[in-house]
């Protein structure tokens, strides 16, 4: 009898087995595990909710390719549908999203989704490579689309942003220029020649000399002064000038 028992509920466990590893057809379930009215509704909202919040001047989103949990089922009774995409889950062409369902003040169900998102948008490029330090011509660049991951928001897109400014890291020919990648220019950089105010008193005296390091406004760097080689510690007052007390 004991034999019967074990036996019969090895083949419970057995069809088990069998239903779970179905093809997703079998069960009514769409080509990417879900029921197909799922796949109707839900993922559309999230596609056109990234399309939204990726929309801007320049930039196109080509593709969105949402993916949820194989086994998840929406609610069908809920006031309403809150999605968001928090800025430090982009990485790279995905998106992780967060969807939930909220009836009256409680939320009662939710669920994260991933998304594969291309996106093409028209880029500062450099030309050629630029070390830091270089300060952008207009020769320098040029417009470019491609497409862009998650750092699409640090992409520079308006070549006047760029111009004039100053490489602080080094960028290849081809490349992006990111916000983060160019500043202002110094008022006085490495190897400028610079006038040396120096004063005493009433009295004040110039003479020029080459800057040693980079400075701002109100920054002491050294200085080497060009006539008698001494090396010295000035205060940056403004572009390529220095001064000194005595």
């Amino acid at each position: 009898m004991k034999y019967f028992i074990r036996t019969g509920a090895a083949i419970v466990m057995a069809l088990f087995a069998i239903l779970v590893l179905l093809p997703s057809k079998a069960t009514g379930l769409g080509e990417s595990g879900q029921p197909a009215h799922i796949a109707g509704w839900l993922y559309k909202t999230i596609e056109n909710h990234i399309k939204e919040e990726l929309a801007g001047p320049q930039k196109t989103v080509e593709s969105v390719k949402v993916t949820l949990p194989e086994r998840y089922i929406p609610p069908t009774e809920y006031d309403s549908m809150e999605i968001s995409i928090p800025r430090q889950n982009r990485l790279g062409n995905r998106m992780f999203i967060s969807v939930k369902f909220i009836k009256g003040s409680n939320i009662i169900s939710r669920v994260n989704a991933m998304a594969l998102v291309k996106v093409m948008i028209e880029v500062v490029v450099a030309n050629r490579d630029l070390g830091a330090g270089a300060i952008v011509a207009d020769a320098d660049i040029r417009m470019k689309k491609q497409a862009i991951g998650s750092g699409f928001s640090n992409v520079i897109t308006d070549s006047s942003m760029v111009i004039g400014k100053q490489v602080d890291r080094k960028i290849r020919a081809g490349s992006p220029f990111m916000k983060s990648s160019v500043s202002i220019p110094k008022l006085v950089r490495l190897g400028d020649v610079v006038t040396i105010v120096a004063r005493s008193g009433q009295f004040t005296i110039t003479t020029l000399g080459k800057a040693r390091q980079n400075g701002d406004r109100g920054e002491w760097i050294s200085i080497m002064n060009v006539t008698s080689k001494k090396i010295i510690n000035a205060q940056v007052t403004g572009p390529r000038t220095v001064r000194v007390e005595f």
